[in-house]
């Protein structure tokens, strides 16, 4: 369901997960909404956080206050497509500066994307807003009108203490349930 000015809420205790040890109920919000070009897909994640937690590396970035996206080309009834990437992002504020990863949870290595870029901004109030710009080339997205793009939007959450859990639009890491974008 969209709300004001096109933003997706996923705040609801329905879209939680929590880690062992975690809050059992969410402790922050999450909204997001999507814009694109015919080069660059832009996907803003609102989040409120009262007590935002960053990590000062980016091989441990995940485990802080971070926006996790998982993207994948469909086709355009949305079903899987034969052979498409999986663009996994991971967005975070790190050492005061904004970075956009890939890093999958195993992961030995942290690549940093080239084209596609994050603005991190603290908007007061425990509120923060992550644009996050995506190259179309860059992430093998096919941004024509009239295509889909499979989609998870994850916001972890850290209590300062422990990762607390998760709220998410799209079903997480598992591309079976993932939601979709429609480029028009």
């Amino acid at each position: 369901m969209l709300a004001e000015n096109g933003w997706q809420d996923f705040s609801s205790p329905s879209h939680w997960t929590t880690w062992q040890g975690g809050e059992m109920e969410p402790t922050i919000e999450a909204r997001f909404r999507a814009f694109h070009t015919k080069d660059t897909l832009q996907i803003q994640v609102l989040v409120r956080d009262n007590n935002l937690c960053l990590f000062d590396t980016p091989e441990k970035a995940m485990n802080g206050d971070s926006v996790h996206l998982i993207l994948q080309q469909r086709n355009p009834d949305g079903t899987v497509k034969q052979r498409a990437a999986t663009v996994n992002v991971v967005a975070v504020q790190c050492d005061g500066k904004p970075l956009l990863v890939w890093r999958a949870w195993n992961a030995i290595k942290t690549i940093f994307y080239e084209k596609s870029r994050l603005h991190f901004q603290d908007l007061g109030n425990d509120w923060y807003l992550y644009t996050i710009n995506l190259d179309a080339a860059e992430m093998s997205l096919d941004l024509s009108p009239g295509s889909m793009i499979g989609a998870s939007v994850t916001v972890n959450n850290h209590s300062g203490f422990a990762r607390d859990g998760f709220l998410s639009w799209g079903g997480g890491s598992d591309a079976r349930l993932f939601n979709c974008l429609k480029i028009e």
